[in-house]
């Protein structure tokens, strides 16, 4: 049902893979005077929204449609992270467990490295690797740089195109 909603707004749009603008081509009647200029406009959550028919939608999805011209059947990941950054070589489709693998380093950690944490059983820090929904041990470090150097191996090695270690 939402897609059809994408669908119907990206056939009023025009869409430019070099810059990411969607254009209006054929605006609602009440907003005719909207023809030709940028639709969409970036809240507070980093993503660009176009309002159609009442609804917010993901403009990086309404591009997708443009590109492909079908509805992206998983996630849109962009992939050097700018949620507003609607380029075509920066959207690619993912599942929601590449695109999770794509994200920067959380907030709450304290070890100031992707996949590293202080076990404080040891008093070493602990390299960690999520691979198919399992939880890897990449082993035990006196220091978090030679933690996180195993990381960025491991990261490597298992999540390809996605890997991200910073």
């Amino acid at each position: 049902m939402l897609n059809d909603y994408y669908k119907a707004a990206a056939d009023r749009l025009s869409y430019d893979p070099l810059t990411g603008a969607l254009n209006w081509i054929a605006p609602p009647s009440v907003r005719s005077h909207l023809r030709g200029k940028q639709a969409g406009s970036k809240y507070s959550d980093g993503y660009v929204y176009v309002r159609y028919d009442g609804r917010r939608l993901l403009a990086h999805r309404l591009a997708w449609i443009k590109l492909t011209g079908v509805a992206p059947d998983g996630q849109i990941d962009h992939i050097n992270m700018i949620r507003s950054d609607n380029r075509a070589c920066n959207l690619r489709l993912a599942s929601v467990a590449e695109n999770n693998r794509n994200r920067t380093l959380q907030s709450n950690n304290t070890s100031g490295y992707k996949g590293v944490t202080f076990h404080k059983g040891t008093g070493k820090y602990q390299a960690k690797i999520c691979v198919n929904k399992k939880r890897i041990s990449l082993g035990y470090f006196s220091d978090a740089e030679s933690a996180a150097q195993a990381y960025q191996k491991a990261v490597g090695r298992h999540h390809g195109q996605f890997a991200r270690s910073q």
